[in-house]
């Protein structure tokens, strides 16, 4: 950041780029930043970087960010054809764009290949397919991880923001809440007595003894995506998929860093410029991660093809080599990324869309009613009851 600061002032004498670092202040970053806002002390960019920001929400909502898709597509110097369609809407609110995201992690399920959906799956048909388990659970989560991970792309079957209206208050929300409560959660529910002590030892057997449909990836870069899929799974043949979802593929992005540019700024072409040219230097510091370039994208799985990677079927460990491995047992498993690699993780990537993570006060409001109702403080009806007045409310007030 202060490399490319230093570039860009030398570059533009008209305007000055001078940083702000909250984090390197005594007290809380996110707290102090906010008391500037408040106080009418505006920056011109926002740099959020980081999984956690405090006020995040707030902002948005307050509209302190201009739509950067105005900037954008009057730039008609800036090529958007390399930009990853999927990465831009993790930085949209309501068909605006105010966050420019350029790193993020990527939130998916692992499968195998036999129990993986075609082409991604809609609520209903993910609880079918929660309904048919027989001596295997969803996911390796609780209640509540459950829940989410049904709604988290869902938002649309019960929200519609634009009327102010939800209905909560549905036979298919209904069924949701209570197959998360009713669902075995706890893998040991399903294992003997024998796989119970193997899987204190070893968490990752479950998978790999078909306990568990379904595994949560949560990762920075593709190799480790890959890795962490088949070294749950000890084999190659694991497809990755979204959550369910309304409309999309139900893959979640989540910002690592973004830009926002400041609604009342005075200097916004300058701070566009700002951001592109940052970018050169994010892509030039990349190390293997998800970036929303294609052309860096491509960079990296370039790199990844030419290693094979092997897998031990009864470890587990995935290690990769160049040339051909040295397979002295049995169970040394091997494998090439291939085009069909990237091009998979390029629809996920694309059709990526936003979740129920960017209303964090929606998720609150259903969470924590359904937590009475899965522990027995309230019954269905009363959940349903709670949720529906109190999302109502919510939605109501927010359009």
């Amino acid at each position: 950041l202060i490399d490319g600061a230093v570039e860009f002032n030398r570059a533009n004498p008209g305007h000055r780029i001078v940083i702000t670092n909250y984090s390197a202040m005594p007290g809380d970053a996110d707290d102090r930043m906010r008391d500037d806002i408040i106080s009418g002390k505006l920056p011109d960019i926002v740099i959020f970087s980081g999984y956690h920001q405090r006020w995040h929400e707030e902002y948005i909502n307050q509209k302190l960010f201009c739509d950067l898709w105005e900037i954008i597509d009057a730039d008609e110097d800036f090529d958007k054809s390399d930009l990853i369609a999927g990465v831009l809407r993790a930085g949209e609110r309501d068909g605006r764009l105010y966050e420019f995201t350029v790193s993020y992690t990527l939130s998916v399920l692992a499968m195998r290949t036999s129990d993986a959906p075609a082409d991604g799956w809609t609520l209903r048909e993910y609880l079918d397919r929660v309904k048919s388990l027989d001596g295997c659970i969803p996911e390796g989560t609780g209640q509540n991880g459950l829940l989410y991970r049904m709604l988290c792309c869902s938002e649309e079957e019960f929200v519609d923001i634009r009327d102010g209206r939800c209905d909560f208050d549905s036979a298919l929300f209904r069924e949701v809440l209570e197959s998360a409560k009713n669902c075995q959660t706890d893998v040991r529910s399903v294992l003997d007595d024998d796989e119970t002590g193997i899987y204190e030892d070893d968490k990752n057997y479950v998978y790999a003894k078909g306990k568990v449909l379904a595994a949560v990836i949560e990762s920075d870069s593709p190799g480790s995506v890959y890795r962490a899929a088949w070294r749950k799974f000890r084999g190659f043949d694991i497809s990755l998929t979204g959550s369910p979802d309304t409309d999309g593929n139900g893959v979640i992005l989540r910002p690592v860093t973004s830009f926002a540019i400041v609604n009342k700024s005075e200097v916004k072409p300058a701070a566009w410029e700002f951001i592109k040219s940052m970018l050169a230097h994010i892509s030039g510091d990349n190390w293997g991660e998800f970036s929303c370039s294609r052309t860096v994208m491509n960079r990296i799985y370039d790199s990844l093809m030419k290693g094979t990677f092997t897998l031990d079927a009864d470890t587990g460990k995935v290690t990769v080599v160049h040339g051909e491995p040295d397979s002295d047992s049995g169970r040394l498993l091997s494998y090439r990324i291939t085009e069909a690699d990237r091009d998979r993780m390029y629809e996920l990537l694309d059709g990526a869309g936003t979740s129920m993570r960017t209303d964090s006060t929606l998720w609150s409001i259903i969470s924590e009613d359904a937590g009475m109702y899965f522990a027995g403080a309230k019954t269905l009806d009363e959940t349903v009851k709670m949720i529906q007045d109190r999302a109502g409310t919510y939605i109501s007030e927010k359009s």
